[in-house]
């Protein structure tokens, strides 16, 4: 096991994580009444700084998955806005492709929520974070994906 200490680890993970950042940008264009699909996808073209930043990000977390012995997944957890034709595609996209790319596994939670209503999935009126609904929707579509790899595991790990 690599000599590292907790502290480190968390701040990298909190530094890299993918879907905090994209959550963090894409929600400072909610919040705004100019919301800005657009934005989104100048974001995500190739050669946006914001995106190669993301990129290396996404390879961190794959590099530190095989330092430290885990299996990485990227989640793409859609914003719970405009679900009857949802403005974020090329985010969607460019994120499933890069982590194929890079050969870290992907689900894409997006399929799951379209056509919803989104007021019904979120805390509040005011708080566009998932309720319980959402979340149930969430722990439908990660379970095959959680079995398999428990599956995987051999009889004395998967006790743990």
């Amino acid at each position: 096991m690599p000599n590292w200490q907790v502290g480190s680890v968390a701040q990298q993970l909190y530094r890299d994580v993918f879907l905090f950042r994209l959550s963090y940008e894409i929600g400072l264009r909610v919040i705004d009444p100019q919301f800005d699909p657009p934005y989104v996808r100048e974001c995500y073209s190739d050669g946006a700084p914001l995106w190669e930043e993301q990129k290396g990000a996404m390879v961190r977390f794959r590099d530190l998955s095989q330092e430290l012995g885990f299996v990485p997944l990227i989640v793409h957890f859609p914003l719970l806005k405009k679900l009857d034709e949802y403005p974020f595609e090329t985010a969607r996209e460019a994120v499933n492709e890069h982590a194929g790319a890079i050969g870290v596994p992907s689900i894409d939670l997006t399929e799951a929520f379209l056509g919803r209503v989104e007021r019904k999935l979120w805390l509040s009126a005011s708080d566009h974070h998932p309720n319980a609904e959402a979340s149930r929707i969430v722990a439908e579509a990660l379970t095959p994906w959680l079995e398999e790899r428990l599956r995987a595991l051999p009889a004395d790990e998967s006790s743990r």
